[in-house]
């Protein structure tokens, strides 16, 4: 019999022990766990899954391994699925770091697929028992299931030929069995060469794969994956580009990037995409938002007005404690009406997807399955029909998607959705890995570091070499004040910040951006905005103790920076721009600001006419206006033109105090102004944020925000007398200047005095793009003269503490074609040039922009036509007009004269329409036109030059141009008719051509002036006249 202290004995010994196996275990996992994210596993925080395709038949098997190993040097991709090249030998190899595996034919030997994955994945590679040869990789991140199946469509089986018929029924078996094996997968890629082009070319071998190519919309692009690949991948001699490499994915909204550039050298492009693999939150935040779609603004009007204490903002006198209590009472209100939540978005699902057709693509499903299971004709035809109302269905959820998409009236927004509906690449996001000191950096924490410390450097480096002279800024700024005074015919008024009232300052809020993003305060616009009647009071009696006290708030001088891509090689710091996110109620104090220094600056005309940026009615278009007519008045009295054009490096971030505010208390600004302003721009701090981290803060003390609402004001103040350097220009140029010229037969250097008394010289300037136009009666003088002017304008923009930057300086000189470049130090002038946007050669013609502009639509159209399988005619001719139409009319209403041209871009507009329209190339062009409501490219110049010449005329949007009209009386048989015309002739053909000749002729000849119409009816009336009068058929 056993003893009871022998059986606890044992119970204990039992329980120890399994103590200890459950302590082994957890020790173990913790163990694994530790050793997967050493291996790099658990830590990753995006994914690039690439495909290659590598021609087996046409390289020799060393050069196969050569293209794999470009890709992966290259790339460093996670997932790299090579297609076309025989699996044997892709796995024959070793690659450092990657793990190759073989693909998979149901039936067959050649395979000719394969996956080349990093080993640090533990990835689980499977295949589809299918007769389409594929390759499975799954693995996981986080505990996040991810699964990619990479896929090659040959048109044989393996090796041997196969009808059209056979690839149609294995390819439906494949997305059978694709879609059983991924629909319960949230980050399922599909990527591969399919050898049908996606974009649907009407051609005859491409309408032979519409079957395959209307099976993958249906069955894969429908049910929620999306296609990243929008321009061509293969391209071979003379055969026509296709898109046959594609990728597909279903969480949309984790893809940062694709990618479709060649990078082998071969036949066909690298394709692939960049998923995040997790949302990246801020350290301390938590991962949770606020839904302002369902928040209740009458509740939080109703609290803000009668159940909450913001009145006890009032009890408070300094900017800094109004500024603290009014963003806790906002922080609480938030609360209250739209509390932070976890918002869970289903993967796999576009947002204009629904329960309703869900469960008709279900029902669609099953029906097949019906079908396939019974063969009975019936069934079939239940399941067709089915398939044809759901497809309705799908069409118009996508198209009233998007009319609502495009329903915004931010012009911004509304391009960022037009860019996503035609599939167009994302070019300005921020980096995804960084080149520092020789090596790669990822971590985008450290990339955020890099960045914030390159961008101050950057200035640092350009202050070290350009010393400021504030004494000498002023004697050149007194020169500006003569000018001013004289054009203005009396002395300059006072500027003094005044306190603005309530219904100011609703204005003010009103006039914000309608976005939810937050700034440096966590305190959205929307909010503002839609309470916009209720927290007047209380931000009106912030701005106002800011004026009052002529205290900046230090956190309105806090700004986050969002890093955007210029152009050249994404791994560079320097080939990126810093953007500012500010505090959202200083935006509404900066506006308020500004609005009256506007205001100012337009009474006295402080601005002269020659910079057109950020003012009111004046562009790009009224930029190249006034510069075509000066360019022309100049050819036709007999002048040789030069054009000299300088550009700053970080313009905005080079402002500085010692220079602008002596400038300003010239200008008649009082010294409470002025102390507020220097303290605006003094001891302000930025950081860098990348992927949710946020850099070390640097104190900035030059410079002002880009993306700061005042600061655009503030630089065209800090370098306003521009327009000056002309007068000392021509002044010097009368009395001789000194100029260092090479005796060409010893290579000795000389000095000796030079005149240019002929030289007239009138500057132009957009933002930080700067010219200056130069005319003389000989060669010789206008030689001397860009000297001189390159002198001038250096000088200039140093003692203000500008940088001129030399790689983007140009020279174009007009002089006759046989005539020598003219040189100014290390420039010589160039038979085109690029300036806003527009290539200009040294004859004035547009015809290269007009190739480029031709280039550009043809690369787009691909995208718009892709939207044919869904969207309206409506929404097709809106999106078009938008995205491709748009290109040509900036061209056209700034300078379109040209013959070549205008018949450039009307083959290309009629490309367009007979894509839309679905038109054969016999097709008439006028029915086209009349059935979309466009007008002819000639048209469309006459259009766009009426409607900116009557701009030019009522409001003198192009004030240069408007000098140079004047209205005259023409007699003709028994009528008088007043006509506006030009103070010059025309003497050649590029000048009759111009705006200002092209514009008055027809001004006049349509009988336009005087005009009384309102804005609406004169284009109603324009438009009219031009049919009636031209037609609307092709050239």
């Amino acid at each position: 019999m056993t003893h009871p202290m022998d059986k606890i004995l044992i119970s204990m010994k039992v329980v120890i022990c399994i103590l200890y196996i459950t302590l082994r275990s957890s020790s173990n996992k913790l163990r694994n766990k530790r050793m997967r994210a050493y291996n790099g596993n658990n830590f990753q925080r995006q994914i690039s899954f690439f495909h290659q395709n590598v021609p087996g038949k046409t390289k020799s098997p060393a050069d196969q391994i050569c293209e794999i190993e470009t890709v992966i040097s290259k790339l460093c991709p996670d997932v790299l699925i090579v297609s076309e090249a025989d699996t044997n030998l892709v796995c024959s190899w070793d690659y450092p770091g990657y793990k190759s595996f073989r693909g998979h034919l149901k039936g067959g030997s050649l395979v000719r697929v394969s996956a080349v994955v990093k080993a640090s994945l533990l990835p689980v590679v499977t295949h589809l028992d299918v007769e389409v040869p594929n390759v499975v990789v799954s693995f996981k991140i986080d505990n996040q299931q991810y699964r990619c199946t990479g896929v090659y469509r040959e048109w044989n089986f393996s090796g041997k030929k196969s009808a059209m018929k056979d690839q149609e029924v294995r390819w439906t078996q494949f997305e059978d069995a694709w879609y059983t094996n991924n629909r319960r997968c949230k980050n399922s890629c599909l990527l591969g060469d399919l050898n049908y082009d996606y974009a649907g070319k009407p051609t005859t071998h491409q309408l032979s794969l519409e079957p395959i190519r209307n099976s993958v919309m249906d069955n894969i692009v429908m049910r929620g994956w999306k296609q990243f690949i929008s321009s061509d991948t293969r391209h071979q001699g003379t055969q026509q580009s296709a898109c046959l490499d594609q990728v597909f994915y279903n969480n949309i909204d984790r893809v940062k990037y694709h990618v479709n550039k060649p990078y082998t050298g071969g036949d066909h492009n690298t394709v692939g995409i960049m998923v995040k693999t997790r949302r990246f939150i801020p350290p301390g935040a938590s991962f949770t938002s606020r839904c302002w779609s369902r928040t209740n603004w009458d509740w939080a009007r109703y609290l803000v007005r009668y159940c909450s204490n913001f009145h006890e903002i009032f009890s408070y006198k300094k900017p800094e404690d109004i500024l603290d209590c009014l963003e806790v009472k906002l922080r609480d209100l938030m609360d209250t009406v739209a509390p932070e939540q976890n918002i869970t978005i289903k993967p796999g699902t576009a947002r204009w997807m629904n329960s309703y057709l869900e469960g008709r693509l279900e029902d669609r499903d099953k029906l097949k399955s019906v079908w396939i299971k019974s063969g009975l004709k019936a069934d079939e035809q239940r399941w067709k029909s089915d398939k044809r109302e759901v497809r309705q269905l799908v069409r118009q959820a996508k198209q009233d998607q998007v009319d609502k998409d495009l329903e915004t009236k931010d012009l911004k927004k509304r391009w960022e959705k037009i860019r996503k509906i035609t599939g167009g690449q994302e070019n300005s996001g921020p980096p995804t890995e960084l080149l520092e000191d020789g090596e790669t950096v990822k971590d985008p924490q450290e990339m955020a570091e890099i960045l914030n410390n390159g961008f101050r450097a950057k200035v640092d480096n350009i202050m070290k070499r350009t010393v400021a002279d504030p004494e000498a800024a002023m004697e050149m700024f007194e020169d500006y004040i003569v000018m001013l005074e004289q054009k203005i015919g009396r002395k300059l008024g006072k500027f003094e910040f005044r306190e603005i009232d309530v219904g100011e300052a609703r204005a003010a809020i009103i006039s914000l951006r309608n976005t939810p993003s937050m700034g440096t305060d966590g305190i959205p616009t929307i909010v503002l905005k839609q309470l916009a009647w209720e927290l007047a009071p209380y931000i009106c009696y912030l701005v106002n103790m800011v004026f009052r006290t002529g205290a900046f708030p230090a956190k309105w001088k806090e700004g986050i920076v969002t890093p955007i891509f210029k152009k050249g090689q994404r791994n560079l710091k320097g080939n990126y721009r810093p953007v500012t996110l500010t505090n959202c109620l200083s935006k509404i104090w900066e506006k308020v600001a500004n609005k009256q220094l506007q205001g100012y600056l337009q009474e006295y005309k402080i601005m002269d006419d020659s910079q057109h940026s950020y003012r009111s009615g004046r562009g790009t278009d009224s930029f190249w206006q006034d510069l075509t007519s000066r360019i022309c008045q100049a050819k036709d009295k007999g002048k040789k033109v030069l054009l000299t054009c300088f550009d700053l490096s970080s313009a905005f971030n080079l402002c500085q105090r010692s220079i602008l505010i002596p400038k300003l208390r010239r200008l008649g600004f009082q010294e409470h102004t002025l102390l507020l302003l220097g303290d605006v721009l003094s001891n302000r701090r930025v950081a860098t944020r990348m992927e949710g981290f946020l850099s070390s803060w640097a104190l900035v003390d030059v410079g002002a925000f880009e993306g700061g609402i005042i600061s655009p004001t503030v630089f065209n103040l800090s370098v306003v007398d521009f327009a000056a350097v002309k007068v000392r220009m021509e002044k010097e140029a009368k009395e001789g200047f000194m100029i260092t010229q090479v005796d060409q037969a010893t290579g000795d250097t000389m000095d000796r005095k030079v005149k240019a008394p002929s030289l007239e010289a009138s500057p132009g300037s957009y933002a930080d793009d700067s010219h200056y136009h130069l005319a003389t009666d000989t060669e010789a003088e206008l030689r001397h003269a860009a000297v001189l002017a390159d002198r001038h304008v250096v000088k200039f923009f140093t003692v203000n503490g500008h940088a001129v930057n030399p790689s983007k300086s140009e020279l174009i000189s007009m002089m006759n074609r046989f005539a020598d470049p003219v040189v100014v130090g290390e420039i010589s002038s160039q038979s085109e040039i690029k300036l806003m946007g527009l290539k200009m050669s040294e004859k004035m013609s547009f015809y290269s922009q007009a190739v480029d502009v031709d280039a550009k639509v043809s690369a787009k159209l691909p995208g718009i036509l892709r939207m044919k399988a869904w969207a309206s005619p409506a929404l097709l001719k809106r999106t078009a007009d938008s995205v491709l139409v748009s290109h040509m009319t900036y061209l056209l209403q700034c300078y379109g004269g040209e013959h070549r041209v205008q018949l450039l871009l009307q083959r290309c507009l009629n490309r367009v329409m007979r894509g839309i329209l679905g038109r054969e190339m016999r097709s008439s062009v006028a029915d086209m036109m009349t059935e979309l409501g466009w007008l002819s490219i000639p048209n469309m110049v006459r259009y766009k030059t009426l409607f900116w010449f009557r701009q030019t005329d009522r409001e003198r949007q192009a004030p240069y141009t408007w000098s140079l009209l004047e209205p005259s009386t023409s007699h003709g048989y028994n009528t008088r008719r007043l006509r506006l015309e030009p103070s010059f002739m025309a003497q050649t053909m590029v000048s009759s051509l111009s705006f200002i000749h092209r514009g008055a002729s027809l001004y006049s000849e349509l009988n336009l002036f005087p005009d009384l119409s309102s804005g609406e009816e004169y284009k109603d009336l324009v438009r009219s006249k031009i049919l009636a009068k031209f037609g609307n058929s092709n050239m």
